[in-house]
């Protein structure tokens, strides 16, 4: 299939789609904000930027995992979430904490707000009802992490790109085509077809400057 045969496919698909109640990009849940930017939507870069400390990570995991999942299961679009977080900073131990701390406080409307640190009962104990509110999450958080896959253990560039590249080619084909090089002809990687259009594959490398001192 040619460039432009695919091109002009794709976009009857996405009108089709519409058209059919199907969506395009996961809304972010923000009216104002999706005005100018409708979703997250596949085959794209983002890149959250700023100081030290600016909270970075903090929205990353509010827009792109939290809200994420919230979106598609409060509004029941019919999406295959896979999240992809590679933490190169925190174990999967703290961001499971950080996310119990954020579905506190969107559960309880704002009533219950408590930091890793409090919840891990560093300087006191915590209310025991905290942990049996936890609790009562289990089946959300179980849900949640069908979907999530924190990994801390891949501290790399070449090791983040094989761990997808892995994925990609279960869950769909890599398509070739035959270039010239040098004094022959060699087969490189034209373009990539998934098997399920309803699967989003979120992949997020927390963060980019220790990535790029990580090359052994």
């Amino acid at each position: 299939m040619s460039l432009f045969d695919r091109v002009i496919n794709t976009l009857k698909t996405r009108r089709e789609r519409i058209i059919s109640g199907k969506i395009n990009a996961i809304p972010w849940g923000l009216p104002r904000f999706e005005e100018y930017n409708p979703g997250i939507e596949k085959g794209k870069y983002y890149i959250i930027t700023g100081q030290t400390k600016s909270g970075k990570s903090q929205i990353t995991d509010y827009l792109f995992v939290y809200n994420a999942f919230r979106q598609i299961k409060e509004n029941n679009l019919p999406i295959k979430l896979v999240v992809k977080y590679f933490s190169l900073e925190m174990s999967e131990e703290e961001k499971m904490t950080q996310m119990i701390c954020n579905l506190l406080f969107v559960k309880s409307k704002g009533e219950i707000i408590i930091s890793p640190t409090n919840l891990r009962s560093t300087r006191s104990a915590i209310d025991p009802s905290i942990l049996e509110i936890i609790n009562s999450y289990k089946d959300y958080i179980d849900e949640f992490l069908s979907c999530v896959e924190f990994i801390s253990t891949i501290k790399n560039p070449f090791g983040i790109f094989n761990h997808m590249r892995e994925y990609a080619l279960k869950n769909g084909k890599q398509h070739k085509k035959t270039v010239n090089y040098g004094n022959g002809n060699i087969e490189v990687d034209d373009w990539y077809e998934e098997n399920n259009p309803e699967e989003y594959v979120i992949c997020i490398v927390d963060h980019a400057s220790l990535n790029n001192r990580r090359f052994n």
